[in-house]
């Protein structure tokens, strides 16, 4: 935990900014929580084990419904059409919403957001 702490409060330069990141990052946890960010789904486990095996289920279950045989094929304008949908997600809303602030560049956009 002190790691991800010493991650979060890099380039603080004082008290209320390390405190003003700790109110972001816990507002953005509880509105993912609460389902307020459409088409974003969050799994919460209470330690690591459990999150191992979550992933290991999900990947057992992509491994098991892919076939290598009949690999997934869109049409020049589906690839469009569904490049033209991720854009309109909140997730990349939030980051050009980010980018549009002064003093926020493309890392600390992708901080944010991720």
């Amino acid at each position: 935990k002190r790691n991800d702490n010493n991650n979060l409060f890099a380039g603080a330069n004082s008290k209320m900014e390390k405190m003003m990141r700790l109110k972001r990052v816990k507002t953005t946890r509880l509105q993912l929580e609460r389902g307020e960010w459409e088409g974003v789904n969050v799994v919460c486990t209470r330690n690591k084990r459990d999150t191992i095996s979550y992933l290991i289920r999900m990947l057992e279950t992509f491994q098991r419904n892919f076939d290598p045989r009949r690999p997934p094929t869109k049409t020049m304008r589906e690839v469009k059409s569904h490049i033209d949908g991720q854009m309109k997600m909140p997730t990349f809303q939030e980051y050009l919403r980010q980018r549009r602030k002064s003093g926020i560049g493309v890392v600390k956009a992708m901080k944010v957001i991720m």
